[in-house]
């Protein structure tokens, strides 16, 4: 009797023991990319033809996996903006440089939106706005 009751307790220990183990959980990457509008910081006014240079610094606490840019508003005969890029820079400060030519059917407030995604998926927008006329 002695025996089970020792192998008993032993076991009880030994479950005991398994389930009061700390599991620790780290947690994941919450935090978005931050996106700094360098130019232009103002509302420009331009042309068809006129460019439009954009400067912004894009970063993480990780890494920017995916910087990008697209003009809103600007939809093709197939539904999609045929005025964008995506870059894959991979790392932690990415330095976006675009320069936009403002095409002919452009008229009226337009805005540019830039994207950055790091690699959790996480993800950050601005825009930046200008008025294209005639």
């Amino acid at each position: 009797m002695k025996k089970i009751f020792s192998a008993a307790v032993v076991s009880a220990l030994f479950f005991i023991s398994c389930s009061k183990q700390a599991v620790v959980i780290s947690p994941g990457d919450i935090e978005n990319p931050a996106i700094k509008v360098i130019s232009p910081l103002n509302v420009p006014n331009l042309k068809a033809g006129d460019w439009l240079t954009i400067k912004a610094i894009l970063s993480d606490n990780k890494l920017i996996n995916t910087a990008a840019w697209e003009a809103m508003n600007a939809a093709s005969a197939c539904g999609n903006s045929p005025y964008k890029a995506e870059y894959s820079p991979v790392e932690p400060v990415y330095e976006m440089n675009v320069k936009f030519l403002v095409p002919p059917n452009f008229s009226g407030d337009r805005f540019i939106r830039l994207y950055a995604v790091d690699n959790s998926g996480n993800f950050s927008t601005q825009d930046i706005y200008f008025i294209a006329g005639n």
